[in-house]
């Protein structure tokens, strides 16, 4: 069995420069979850809960599993 390495040189490596990093800003989390029940939502907070009916302000901000 043969063993494949890809591997760049320096002539085709690009490194972001901070210009490209600041244009891109802080990931931010995009789930939600009431606070009431558990129940979670990816997106947009939703106007109420569809599991118990609590209404937006019952939802905080949480983060992607894994992000």
């Amino acid at each position: 069995m043969s063993e494949f390495r890809c591997r760049a040189s320096d002539d085709e490596r690009i490194d972001m420069s901070d210009e490209v990093r600041d244009k891109q800003g802080d990931a931010e989390p995009l789930n939600w979850a009431c606070t009431v029940c558990g129940y979670r939502v990816e997106g947009e907070s939703p106007e109420k809960c569809p599991d118990c009916g609590s209404g937006v302000e019952e939802f905080d901000q949480v983060p992607k599993p894994g992000f």
